[in-house]
């Protein structure tokens, strides 16, 4: 049997890349396959590809660590993606992979009593539309299942269940609400509110880091949608800067609750040993034990480290690959933002290294704490946060290094009975 990414990966080797000139020509030819396989599943478009080139050039990554460290690839797809450029074919349709035959509808088709306007953007289960409903004149963000009929279970249990978590989330000023859902010929779609503006992501996208103020209002937002979430007992397992809406009001909202969970009910849908979220802005928790360890805890941190970014134009991690970013996520602590942008105000520094403590006891305790050490920052007023103590310092170290520490331990005290024993 043929297996219609394998043939795209031959062709990639064998013909003169499809890809848009932007690329580095310097890109090594695996490199330029996966992204050729990436683009016609549809998983990355010509945009992301050229950017994600452009960074794995200048950072001397592989372009699938930096399509993945970046958010744009999963854990699933890059396997994926490696498979079919490796030359080893499969007979399975990879998870998250569009199945021949249900390519999502165009742009101007009309799904229930929705309209597709214009595509917004896609991942591996489902496609988003900036969409109108016809008989209200409201526009909407509409959501369809990416495969239609020809969906996995899970993919369907998947896609219902961020529909379910948005619905139970309620209205709330900071997060997104979902209006309506349904089915149209085997394909199932959600509405939900479409959120006039960029992300945040977008709106430091040139790598130049956002006035503090406005960098803390935004993240401010998000902190007060996190804490409404937290309440009904979901986790977001994947705030990021790409995550978080930028309405034209300026208010930040959350977004993407793909990967929630509600610890409240059943999930099902985590698997063991899977890693939820995405590497540059996950939790230590979340990095070492995957899904099933992430609390609302997790969702600070990477509130944090999403604010890091928006202060210092640069992600609080990086690594050479998936695996070293990982180990830095787990054991490193990332550089002062202060030292990357020397005139950042001392307290908006502490209120972002605080959210950032590797033990989820050392953060803040709520979402709602960090929003409001935000807005006594914003008013002029004093925060509570206090920077980490030399000795909380240590113990977060020696926590992440037990077995170094124990084995000093046992020497100090085998060199103290020696010295017992000599007098």
């Amino acid at each position: 049997m043929k297996v219609r990414g394998f043939e795209v990966a031959v062709s990639a080797f064998r013909g003169p890349p499809r890809i848009e000139p932007s690329l580095p020509q310097s890109l090594a030819p695996r490199d330029r396959a996966f992204a050729e396989v990436a683009r016609a599943r549809g998983w990355a478009d010509d945009a992301a590809l050229a950017r994600a080139a452009a960074e794995s050039a200048a950072g001397g990554h592989s372009l699938p660590d930096t399509l993945f460290r970046s958010g744009v690839l999963t854990v699933e797809q890059i396997r994926s993606l490696s498979e079919a450029v490796d030359g080893v074919p499969s007979t399975v349709v990879p998870r998250g992979e569009p199945a021949v035959g249900a390519a999502p509808p165009p742009e101007g088709a009309s799904i229930g009593p929705y309209r597709l306007v214009k595509e917004l953007g896609r991942g591996g289960v489902g496609v988003v539309y900036r969409a109108l409903h016809t008989g209200l004149l409201r526009e909407v963000a509409l959501k369809v299942l990416l495969r239609g009929a020809d969906a996995s279970e899970e993919q369907e249990a998947r896609f219902r269940r961020e529909a379910e978590v948005l619905a139970k989330l309620g209205r709330h000023p900071n997060l997104v609400q979902v209006y309506d859902v349904g089915r149209e010929e085997g394909r199932l779609w959600f509405a939900m509110d479409f959120v006039d503006g960029p992300a945040l992501s977008e709106i430091a996208r040139g790598k130049t880091p956002l006035p503090p103020r406005e960098a803390a209002s935004i993240v401010a937002d998000a902190a007060s949608g996190l804490a409404a979430a937290h309440a009904a007992g979901i986790v977001h397992r994947d705030v990021k800067p790409a995550n978080i809406l930028v309405a034209h009001d300026g208010r930040g909202v959350v977004g993407d609750f793909g990967l929630a969970r509600d610890q409240r009910g059943s999930s099902g849908l985590t698997l063991s040993g899977d890693v939820f979220g995405t590497p540059a802005y996950m939790s230590p928790e979340q990095a070492a034990g995957g899904g099933r360890h992430a609390t609302a805890a997790s969702d600070i941190f990477s509130l944090g480290a999403s604010l890091y970014e928006a202060l210092t134009g640069k992600q609080p991690f990086d690594g050479m690959s998936m695996a070293d970013l990982l180990k830095k996520v787990i054991e490193e602590e990332p550089l002062p933002p202060a030292s990357l942008r020397p005139e950042l105000h001392a307290d908006l520094e502490v209120i972002c290294l605080k959210a950032m403590r590797k033990r989820p006891e050392g953060r803040y305790a709520s979402a709602k704490a960090m929003e409001s050490d935000l807005r006594r920052w914003l008013a002029g007023e004093p925060i509570e946060a206090r920077p980490q103590g030399a000795l909380e310092r240590w113990g977060a170290w020696a926590g992440r290094r037990r077995g170094l520490v124990a084995a000093v331990v046992i020497a100090a005290v085998a060199a103290a009975g020696g010295v017992g024993r000599s007098e």
